[in-house]
């Protein structure tokens, strides 16, 4: 087999928070809410990405079928109880905000319930998170 070059890089995300509650991580080019993407899971669904267009509920929007390409996305609550938003996506999507080696600015927020609405002003915000860059190789054996 001949080695593959084209394999897109992936990351693995969690977020863990107290509560039966819905949860987002987004992904922004400036740390605001309006203008950037998140994936967000709702108990009882499956975790989808989103667009967000404003601060409000009518400015998330759930992206294309095409666009979701989450892997292994799952939200669920644990005794306690904590809720745990967890997935894999793909890194450089065309059409999407980049995550990539270096500084990247994430979003999160968790919401006052399990249905997505609005989210308590003390439980979101943004983050800056330096991403090392790893350079794989793949062996034909």
């Amino acid at each position: 087999n001949a080695p593959q070059t084209n394999v897109p890089s992936t990351i693995t995300m969690e977020l863990i928070c107290e509560g039966v509650t819905w949860l987002g991580i987004g992904f922004s080019q400036d740390g605001l809410m309006a203008g950037s993407e998140a994936v967000i899971g709702v108990l009882g669904e499956e975790p989808k990405k989103y667009n967000l267009d404003g601060r409000w509920i009518g400015g998330v929007n759930p992206m294309d079928d095409s666009k979701q390409t989450l892997i292994d996305a799952s939200i669920n609550v644990y005794r306690g109880p904590i809720t745990v938003l967890k997935f894999t996506k793909i890194m450089d999507e065309q059409g999407e905000i980049k995550i990539r080696p270096g500084d990247n600015t994430f979003l999160y927020a968790q919401g006052h319930s399990y249905f997505l609405g609005q989210h308590a002003h003390d439980s979101r915000g943004s983050f800056q998170l330096n991403l090392p860059s790893v350079e794989a190789s793949v062996m034909d054996r």
